[in-house]
C-alpha cells in the first residue's frame, strides 16, 4: 500500500518529509525553498500524545528571513489543531537569541530558565531556556 503523501504548504515554504532523492542536500537541512532544503522542523510526541517537543534549525544562509517563525508557526498549528496536543514546548540555548524571538512570534511562553544541557563534545553545562504553550 502507498503512503500518502503529506506535505505542509505556507506562503513560501512546503514542508514535507525526507524522500531518498533528498540523500544528497539532506546533511544541509530538511526544508524546502523551492528545491533547496534550508532546514529542518520537528515535533516529537510524548507517548501519550499529548505533549510534543517542538524544535527547528535553518541554514547560515536564510537566517533572518522569517522562514524560522513561518516553518515553527505551521507545524505548531498543525500540532494542535490536527495532532490534538494539549502542550507543546520548545528549548534553546540561554545564547540563541534567534530562537528564543520565534518561540515568542509563535505564542510560546517562557517556562523555565534555570535548567543546563551539555552539548556533545563540551564539558560544561549551558543555561537553557524551555518555552512552553498549554492549549485549553
Amino acid at each position: 500500500m502507498a503512503e500518502k503523501e503529506f506535505s505542509i504548504k505556507t506562503e513560501r515554504l512546503i514542508l514535507r518529509p525526507l524522500e531518498r532523492n533528498d540523500l544528497d542536500t539532506a546533511y544541509e537541512y530538511a526544508i524546502i525553498l523551492g528545491e533547496k532544503h534550508i532546514g529542518a522542523v520537528s515535533v516529537y510526541l510524548d507517548e501519550s500524545r499529548q505533549e510534543g517537543e517542538l524544535g527547528w534549525l535553518i541554514s547560515k544562509m536564510h537566517q533572518g528571513n522569517g522562514y524560522g517563525t513561518e516553518k515553527a508557526k505551521a507545524v505548531l498549528a498543525w500540532a494542535i489543531n490536527e495532532l490534538k496536543v494539549k502542550k507543546v514546548m520548545a528549548y534553546c540555548d540561554y545564547r540563541n537569541e534567534p530562537s528564543f524571538h520565534v518561540m515568542h512570534k509563535i505564542g510560546l511562553y517562557l517556562e523555565r530558565d534555570d535548567d543546563t544541557r551539555r552539548y556533545k563534545g563540551s564539558d560544561i553545562d549551558i543555561p537553557e531556556l524551555m518555552y512552553s504553550l498549554t492549549v485549553e
